[in-house]
């Protein structure tokens, strides 16, 4: 999953205290874009950040 902060704080906080709890591995992207858009120009810095994360793995 992919998601940004925005005014969503507490929610974001509470999800990834769950999985820290449930031993879930994840990737914390605190520097993602967090405007609200309704247009797509926040998917070019996050599939390049998806991919980033994925070269680190091979």
């Amino acid at each position: 999953m992919l998601g940004g902060v925005g005014t969503l704080e507490a929610d974001w906080t509470a999800g990834r205290q769950l999985l820290d709890t449930l031993g879930i591995p994840h990737h914390v992207y605190r520097d993602a874009p967090a405007e609200h858009r309704w247009d797509t120009a926040w998917l070019d810095p996050a599939l390049r950040h998806l991919l980033a994360l994925e070269a680190r793995l091979r």
